[in-house]
Formats: structure tokens, C-alpha cells, sequence
């Protein structure tokens, strides 16, 4: 049986939606964050062999603590820099002169003890990101343009069969024809003129009633633009009953490439001090993605206690990581990031370790 000590200490586990509103509020943005709780907190253990685990309880029981550093891979690039994420304009940091990498930040791991009694028993690297963009037919300029593609709209018909038009244009670009009817009905062309093709939905709800009634669509991505920095990708539409211009939005990715090669949710690379990099690869049962929530955000973690031991073996008590390539977006046209949410993309890393010299503690 497990003792418990008034120097009781608990880290929540970081296995939730909740991640986003404990570590990256602290470390990456301490201005103007919002964000909602999805999902209540629950313990996660780990891979290791080690007397400090208790498998059952999954707490480390230890005299010890836990350290936690992280940092953000997008930076302000215009506007107000302690202005909200949503209202200005986003680019990437990249610390490190690497062609597979795009994006990249660091952090100082510092063991506040000296000498050689640490030892590393548990670490975890956590990341998150949004590289959707919520575009809006409106007249402005930011929220309708994104990656090169302006989107408009036109309305016709009557009834179930009123349908809205989402039109993406833009100089070296195909031109997009997206037409969603009052029914559901979703088909979609690649010119000005001629017939739609018919989109099977892999999803549809509505929201509201009335003529507020708002219809989300959602279907299996189109790619409408693939260039040497980033793919435009579309997978959901939205219109209002009223066909309110406002309204008529369009959730269009922007997916960066490093070296030609497209980023996604659930890899990383990381590396220690100067060292080679490694790919780290989400657990998918510590991960997060809603296609129909969040505005599209996400989180993913993995476990990576044995990279933080070989470093530490390494450099000791201050060791700095480098963590790269995350699934972000930024802003590639002269317009902020501004549709309420915003790009961003951020980790942070939690270390566990006994120290002989520390108070007896349960992390959880």
C-alpha cells in the first residue's frame, strides 16, 4: 500500500484534451488564451521497468519531482504581439538550419539539483496545433483568403434547392466551385462553367433553427492546390438557411512540407543539444483530433523516457531539446490569422525523476 505524504504532490495526467488549457497555457502562451475543457484527466503510466511505478494505482511513488519545459513554433510576424492569437498575423520560428526541418523551437531541461543523484523514471513530450483556417465569403480581406485562393460567393435557386456557391480563385491557382444546397446536397467543380461533380458527405449537422439554421458539411479532403512549400486542402463547408454572406464558411487546411515531405498531427522530430534528430511517432490512445469540434485542433504525446535518460548520461544536469516540425500553419499571405481560433503549434516535455536528497512524493 502506497503511503501517502503531506508533500503529496499530484501532476495531473497530461493524457486529455485538458493539455491544452495546463502546459501550453503556462509555458507557451501566457497572453489572451482561451480554451475549454473536452475531456476530464486521467492517470497514464509507462513503458518502463521501474520500482518507482506502481502499475495498478499508475502512480510514481519516489523521492523526487517532476520538471516540465516546452516552447511555441509560431511567432508573431505582424500586428499587435500581445494581441489575441486569432487577430494577427503568424509565421514559424526555426531555430535550427536543417532542410527537413521547417519549424523548430527549444527549451533548457535544468535539474535544480547538482551532482550526478538524479535519475531520469518517466518523460513525456506533448504537442499541439491547428493549421485549419475557418475562411468566410466576406468582403474582408483576411478571413476570405488563405494560401494564394480568394473565396466568394453566390447564391440561387429556391426551397430545399436554394444553394450557396463558395468560389476559390486566385492568380496561378484552380479555380473551385463548391455548391451546397439547402437539402445537403454537395457537388463541386474545377471551372467557371460546366457540371458539378456530386460529393458524398462524411458527415452533415446542423446547428440553431429557424433562419439561423446553420448546415456543416463535411467530406473526404481536396486537395485544390499542391506546391513546393504546402498543399490547400478543403474538407468541410457551412451555410446558413438564411444564406447569409457572414455565414457561407469554408475550413481549409494549409499543410506545410519540409524538404517535400507533408507534416502531420502525429509525428515530430527531436533531438538533444546538438545530436541528430529523431522522429517521434503519437500514441494514438494519448492523442486528440475532432473533425466536427475544436475548430479542428489537435493534440498528440509519446512516451520518450529513453531519450531523456541517454541525454542526461550525456550532458547532465542541462541539457537543451529541440523539437521540430510540427503540424501547424502560418499565415503565407499579408493577412492576419484572423478567424476567431488561429494557427498555432507548440510541446512542452515532462521529466520525472528520483532524487535520493528529495521528499518521498506520489505522481500521478
Amino acid at each position: 500500500m502506497l503511503k501517502y505524504k503531506k508533500a503529496f504532490r499530484v501532476l495531473k495526467n497530461i493524457n486529455s484534451q485538458n493539455f491544452l488549457i495546463t502546459l501550453f497555457i503556462c509555458i507557451i502562451f501566457p497572453y489572451y488564451v482561451k480554451a475549454q475543457v473536452r475531456q476530464a484527466f486521467t492517470l497514464r503510466g509507462t513503458t518502463q521497468s521501474t520500482p518507482y511505478y506502481e502499475a495498478e494505482t499508475k502512480l510514481f511513488n519516489l523521492k523526487g519531482d517532476f520538471l516540465q519545459i516546452g516552447n511555441s513554433n509560431i511567432t508573431t510576424s505582424k500586428g499587435n504581439p500581445n494581441g489575441e492569437n486569432g487577430n494577427t498575423k503568424v509565421s514559424f520560428n526555426n531555430t535550427d538550419n536543417n532542410p527537413d526541418v521547417i519549424n523548430s523551437s527549444s527549451a533548457n531541461l535544468v535539474f535544480p539539483e547538482t551532482g550526478c543523484e538524479n535519475e531520469i523514471v518517466a518523460a513525456y513530450l506533448y504537442w499541439s496545433g491547428r493549421a485549419t483556417k475557418r475562411m468566410i465569403a466576406s468582403t474582408n480581406n483576411g478571413q476570405n483568403r488563405l494560401g494564394g485562393y480568394i473565396l466568394s460567393r453566390t447564391t440561387g435557386g429556391s426551397g430545399n434547392s436554394g444553394y450557396v456557391n463558395f468560389r476559390f480563385t486566385g492568380t496561378n491557382r484552380t479555380q473551385y466551385d463548391f455548391r451546397l444546397s439547402r437539402n445537403g446536397a454537395l457537388a463541386y467543380r474545377t471551372a467557371a462553367s460546366g457540371a458539378y461533380t456530386s460529393i458524398t458527405p462524411t458527415n452533415t449537422y446542423t446547428t440553431g433553427s429557424g433562419n439561423s439554421q446553420k448546415r456543416f458539411v463535411e467530406f473526404s479532403p481536396i486537395i485544390m492546390y499542391d506546391g513546393n512549400d504546402y498543399q490547400i486542402v478543403i474538407s468541410a463547408v457551412c451555410r446558413e438557411y438564411s444564406e447569409s454572406q457572414s455565414s457561407s464558411t469554408a475550413y481549409v487546411d494549409i499543410i506545410y512540407k519540409a524538404n517535400g515531405n507533408l507534416l502531420n498531427k502525429n509525428t515530430v522530430k527531436i533531438k538533444a543539444e546538438n545530436g541528430t534528430y529523431e522522429d517521434i511517432i503519437a500514441e494514438p490512445e494519448n492523442s486528440y483530433y475532432s473533425e466536427t469540434a475544436d475548430n479542428h485542433m489537435y493534440y498528440s504525446s509519446a512516451e520518450i523516457t529513453n531519450i531523456v535518460k541517454n541525454a542526461y548520461s550525456i550532458y547532465g544536469n542541462n541539457t537543451t531539446y529541440t523539437v521540430a516540425n510540427i503540424y501547424a500553419g502560418q499565415s503565407p499571405d499579408n493577412y492576419s490569422n484572423d478567424d476567431g481560433t488561429g494557427f498555432y503549434g507548440g510541446w512542452g516535455i515532462v521529466v520525472i525523476y528520483h532524487n535520493p536528497s528529495k521528499k518521498l512524493k506520489d505522481i500521478a
